[in-house]
């Protein structure tokens, strides 16, 4: 079992916004792929107007490697990554756009 508390290896940033059905999906994938070291993802919500922020708040419950950064209103995608990468605990991160 990977310890989540320890500093992650891996820092995940993934924009979104109005992405209800596709956010938890993506996060299964992301643990999938990752669940061999520690890691963190990041989603930015991009203010969204969708059940976006609920559907994120409801999975990290259960994900303690789940962070949520919200801008209130759109800035853009380039923004919200940028948001993701400045708020990341590790030195190299990795996007992920959902399409």
């Amino acid at each position: 079992m990977i310890e989540q508390n320890a500093a992650p290896r891996v820092s995940v940033v993934v924009p979104v916004k109005n992405e209800a059905p596709n956010v938890l999906p993506l996060l299964e994938e992301i643990a999938r792929a990752c669940a061999a070291m520690p890691f963190e993802t990041i989603y930015v919500d991009d203010g969204s107007t969708d059940a976006t922020v609920a559907e994120l708040e409801k999975a990290r419950a259960t994900r303690p490697w789940l962070r949520i950064l919200r801008h209130q209103s759109s800035c853009g995608q380039s923004a919200a990554v940028r948001t993701g990468v400045l708020r990341r605990r590790r030195r190299l991160p990795v996007t992920q756009e959902i399409l």
